[in-house]
């Protein structure tokens, strides 16, 4: 059973003494007793007693030292100490009174009066001990705040802030309290302008609040943060203001995030425009908010008659696009003209500031992915023209092979003498077709230019449509038996996109060329690669060296 009776420690040298107080009080009180000042120090802390009664005349530490330890002490400068002497001097009461003590008693005592002093004391006590409780709930509720909680006097000074307060300044609390909070933790640039809204709200009458807003502050470190802040009056109960009580949420990190969301959306909305892709946006109501110009000569608008059309009336045979981000799917579009025309459409869900959905649409002209068709044109063999074929590579069919353009039979040499023995043959080459024509005297072989001129009279495909490349090999390579294909260019793809691109129209060429009858080249230059880039392109080739 718990014992809630108030506790007692009886401090005194003499054991009679100390029999005498716990035979007067054991009835009311829980006693404790020490015979020496050093050990009642030891007691407190043990027994944590309401009251202490301390004798002064005590051997190596009196009543005096062992008061004003007591009273100096963090953790026991609360507890009521009554002195308890044979002496009756004014000055040992003053002593006592410099030390601490809450009460005199002298004996010998009277314990009427002993009990009158403990009831009155434990009843001080006892509302003390309540306002701290009240006052630690208090800062319970402050320090568990998710926000800067701050006390300012009417000189703007610090009198008060809790723990999320002190992590927000980056200092502890005891480097804050006392501070002017404008010339510490406000930037000098607004000092002036919030001091006045501080004045402002301690002058009118009216007002005992301010409005929410935004405010910057500057840590202890230096650091700027925004704080979303709101401010209150404090009055005591004649209504006098005494100060203003102020929360501040930390919202910069969600400000730099929107911040960071509206320059991407700037952006985006700027790469949309000038995209060469056809580029549609539309909302979750499926209207089109933005169109760029190549989606509008697509289908024939104008980007203006375009804008809040309801993207279902341009799509055929009622197909629903999926408000998700989707790759490569078929979609029917109705031109303004009322022809349909088939595209390859792509989406991308993007998210806005205020949670508003939107997809992006980019739509390509199917007919210009499929890549060109390439039908292969045999070269009439001339003993003169074909030269020397003795050094001729045994290139097996089914392979990918790598040519470096500093090794000493150069990839346009063997495709050329190949083709003039009769292998049908398909270059693509960055270099200028009419040059590659009288250089190695080719007359009939297709020549593909990776070229944004599109006005050459070779077949052309531009750097950025390596979605074309593949499927131009491909086609070539259905026709062509025992063919020898030179792709010369691989480091201006890559100028033009990213490598993994570059990586998978290797990968698609090499699977396609594995189950053909043909053979290819790649003619590389290996410096302009980065190691790692250069590992990646060639594991899937054959050293054309180690054939020769």
């Amino acid at each position: 059973m718990t014992n809630n009776l108030p506790k007692i420690l009886v401090v005194d040298d003499e054991i009679t003494n100390l029999e005498v107080m716990e035979a007067y009080l054991s009835n009311d009180y829980e006693i404790a007793m020490a015979t020496s000042g050093k050990e009642a120090l030891e007691k407190v802390k043990q027994f944590e007693p309401d009251i202490i009664l301390l004798d002064i005349l005590m051997p190596m530490m009196d009543g005096f030292q062992t008061c004003k330890m007591l009273k100096t002490d963090e953790e026991t400068k609360f507890i009521p100490i009554i002195l308890v002497t044979a002496l009756s001097e004014k000055e040992d009461r003053i002593k006592g009174i410099e030390a601490g003590a809450d009460e005199f008693l002298t004996k010998p005592i009277n314990i009427l009066e002993l009990k009158s002093r403990i009831r009155s004391l434990l009843k001080l006590k006892h509302q003390h001990d309540l306002l701290l409780e009240e006052r630690d709930t208090a800062q319970k509720y402050l320090n568990i705040a998710g926000v800067l909680i701050l006390v300012l006097d009417n000189d703007q000074n610090i009198i008060e802030i809790n723990n999320k307060g002190s992590n927000i300044l980056e200092c502890s609390k005891e480097e804050i309290i006392g501070l002017n909070w404008y010339d510490n933790f406000v930037p000098e640039k607004y000092r002036n302008e919030f001091r006045e809204r501080f004045n402002t709200l301690m002058a009118n009458l009216n007002r005992d609040a301010c409005d929410v807003r935004e405010k910057i502050i500057m840590t202890k470190n230096g650091n700027e943060k925004i704080l979303s802040w709101n401010a209150i009056k404090l009055k005591d109960k004649n209504g006098t203001t005494y100060g203003i009580l102020c929360s501040g949420e930390d919202i910069t990190l969600r400000k730099n995030v929107e911040n960071n969301l509206k320059t991407a959306n700037e952006h985006l909305d700027l790469l949309i425009k000038m995209s060469p892709i056809a580029t549609i946006v539309i909302n979750e109501e499926n209207k089109i908010l933005k169109a760029n110009k190549s989606a509008a000569e697509l289908l024939g608008f104008e980007v203006t008659d375009m804008l809040g059309i309801s993207i279902s009336k341009l799509v055929c045979d009622n197909q629903n696009i999926e408000f998700t981000d989707k790759k490569d799917f078929t979609l029917g579009i109705l031109k303004k003209n009322g022809n349909s025309i088939e595209l390859n459409a792509s989406t991308s869900l993007i998210t806005k500031n205020d949670d508003e959905k939107e997809l992006i649409i980019s739509l390509q002209n199917i007919s210009e992915l499929r890549g060109l068709l390439i039908d292969p044109s045999l070269e009439k063999p001339s003993l003169e023209e074909s030269g020397d074929i003795s050094d001729l590579p045994k290139l097996e069919s089914g392979y990918t092979y790598i040519q470096h353009e500093d090794d000493s039979m150069g990839a346009y040499e063997i495709f050329s003498k190949m083709v003039k023995q009769g292998n049908p043959g398909l270059c693509i080459t960055r270099e200028n077709p009419a040059k590659i024509r009288e250089k190695y005297n080719i007359q009939t072989t297709p020549i593909v230019w990776l070229t944004k001129n599109k006005s050459s009279e070779s077949p052309s495909i531009a750097p950025s449509e390596i979605f074309k490349l593949h499927p131009t090999i491909e086609n070539f390579m259905k026709k062509a038996h025992d063919g020898i294909i030179l792709v010369d260019g691989l480091e201006y793809l890559v100028l033009e996109n990213d490598f993994k691109s570059v990586v998978k129209f290797i990968e698609q060429t090499n699977d396609s060329i594995m189950v053909s009858s043909s053979r290819l080249i790649f003619n590389i230059d290996s410096n302009i690669f980065e190691p790692k880039e250069y590992h990646l392109l060639k594991r899937w080739m054959k050293p054309l060296e180690e054939e020769i």
